[in-house]
């Protein structure tokens, strides 16, 4: 699936106003992002379940889809903290990375985290192999802030990078960001991530 005329549209639904619950069990265990994840474990669909359960009483994590035209294309997650946002995301289908979904949904991220949390900063930890994700934050111009290691469910330990990034820092970015984002979609035909 490729962006290439004006009048298609992204738009962002909370999964749980989605008939797509049960959907992000399989998107989630696809090989391809299990293989970026510390849990890199298949996830059953009991476990799933109680998983969509928490996010249904949670007041600190959301997960939206991004919907280009009306395909599900990608999925973001939001964990709010006392002044973090830690995000993450994942193109759903394997064909469509390096289709500029990932950069669309970067920008409508950033767009929400600020709206949501002006005075706090985004965060993101990445993989040290996932060079792809980490060349994107570099691309928006998030701040390298350190490394950590991370102990995954296979037992293998791997380094892992965060990038960080504030609201100034954004609005000194984002003009750049809009004009990339534009060659992909028309940045009036990009939908807000709201709360309701």
């Amino acid at each position: 699936m490729s962006m290439t005329s004006n009048k298609h549209k992204f738009r962002f639904k909370n999964v749980l106003d989605t008939p797509y619950c049960m959907e992000l069990l399989e998107w989630r265990n696809q090989k391809f992002i299990r293989e970026n994840m510390v849990d890199k474990s298949i996830i059953d669909s009991e476990n799933h379940l109680k998983y969509i359960e928490r996010l249904r009483a949670s007041s600190t994590q959301k997960v939206f889809i991004a919907f280009y035209d009306d395909n599900p294309v990608a999925v973001m997650t939001f964990k709010f903290m006392d002044n973090i946002i830690e995000s993450g995301s994942y193109v759903i289908h394997e064909e469509d990375m390096g289709s500029g979904f990932g950069v669309v949904t970067g920008y409508a991220r950033f767009e929400y985290i600020f709206d949501r949390m002006p005075e706090g900063k985004m965060q993101t930890i990445i993989l040290a192999h996932n060079q792809k994700n980490i060349s994107l934050q570099k691309n928006f111009g998030c701040m390298f802030e350190g490394t950590t290691r991370l102990k995954k469910s296979d037992g293998i330990e791997e380094d892992a990078y965060i990038y960080t990034m504030t609201r100034d820092k954004w609005e000194i970015n984002r003009p750049r960001i809009q004009r990339v984002v534009s060659r992909l979609i028309p940045i009036e035909n990009i939908g807000r991530i709201l709360d309701v």
